[in-house]
C-alpha cells in the first residue's frame, strides 16, 4: 500500500520478492539509511508508484527488473548517493523528476525504447558528464537537463522538432551543441546561461523557425552565431543579458 515504509530511518536492506507486481506511491520515501535494494530474480514488477524512493539519501546503485514498464513520478529524486542506474529497455518514459536532484549521478544510459524524457528529469544532477540521448526520443520536456553544471556532452535526437524552455538551462560546462534539422522552436531560457558554449551548429536544411526570450541569454563565451535563412522570429532578448 501506499507509504508502506515511509521514513523507516533505520531501514537499510530491501529485497523485492519475485512475486511482487506492483510497488505503491511513497512506499520507501525518506528511508534514509537504505543502501541495498534488491529484486529477485525472475521478477514479476510492472509498476514503480510516485515518489516511491524519494530521498532514499544513501542509496548508491539501482537495477531495474526488464519486467518494469512504469516508472512513477520523483521516483529517485534527491537519491544525493545515488551514482549507478541501470534502465531496462521494457522502459518508454523517463518520467517527471525522475532523478532529478541526484548529485552524485556521472553516467546514465538511456535505453533506445525510451520515447519521452519528462519535465526536469534530470535536473540538477550535477555531477552528469555526458548523456546519449536515442533517436527514439521524440519529447524531451521543460528544464529536463538545467542545471547539470558538469555536462560537456548531450545530443539532440533527430526527431525532436521542439527545444523547450529551459531545457539546458544552466549548463555551464557544456562548449557545443547540434540543433537537428526537425527543430521548428527554440523556447525561452533554452540555453541560458550556458556560460562555456562556444559553438551551435544547425544542421541543414533547417526547419528553424522561432527563437523565443532569452533562449541564449548570458552565453558569455559565443561569439558568433548564424541562424539558418529559415527563421523568422527572433526575440529581441534572445542573445541578451539578463
Amino acid at each position: 500500500k501506499k507509504e508502506a515504509f515511509r521514513e523507516c530511518k533505520s531501514l537499510k536492506h530491501v529485497e523485492i520478492p519475485s512475486s511482487v507486481t506492483e510497488i505503491n506511491d511513497n512506499a520507501f520515501e525518506r528511508c534514509s539509511s537504505l543502501k541495498e535494494l534488491i529484486f529477485q530474480s525472475p521478477s514479476s514488477l510492472t509498476d514503480i508508484g510516485h515518489k516511491v524512493f524519494l530521498k532514499c539519501s544513501s542509496l548508491t546503485e539501482v537495477n531495474i527488473p526488464s519486467s518494469v514498464t512504469y516508472c512513477g513520478m520523483d521516483l529517485f529524486c534527491d537519491c544525493i548517493k545515488l551514482k549507478k542506474v541501470v534502465i531496462p529497455s521494457s522502459i518508454t518514459e523517463i518520467s517527471t523528476n525522475m532523478f532529478r536532484g541526484c548529485i552524485s549521478l556521472t553516467k546514465i544510459e538511456i535505453p533506445n525504447s525510451v520515447i519521452r524524457i519528462g519535465y526536469s528529469s534530470f535536473k540538477d544532477c550535477k555531477s552528469l558528464v555526458k548523456i546519449s540521448i536515442p533517436s527514439s526520443v521524440t519529447m524531451i520536456g521543460n528544464s529536463s537537463f538545467e542545471g547539470c553544471l558538469s555536462l560537456k556532452y548531450i545530443n539532440i535526437p533527430p526527431c525532436l522538432t521542439k527545444i523547450t524552455e529551459s531545457m539546458l538551462r544552466m549548463c555551464t560546462s557544456l562548449e557545443q551543441i547540434k540543433i537537428p534539422s526537425a527543430v521548428t522552436e527554440i523556447s525561452s531560457y533554452a540555453f541560458k546561461k550556458c556560460n562555456s558554449l562556444k559553438h551551435v551548429e544547425f544542421e541543414e536544411p533547417s526547419s528553424l523557425i522561432t527563437i523565443k526570450d532569452y533562449a541564449f541569454c548570458d552565453c558569455e563565451s559565443l561569439e558568433n552565431i548564424t541562424f539558418p535563412s529559415s527563421v523568422k522570429d527572433v526575440s529581441k532578448y534572445a542573445l541578451s543579458k539578463h
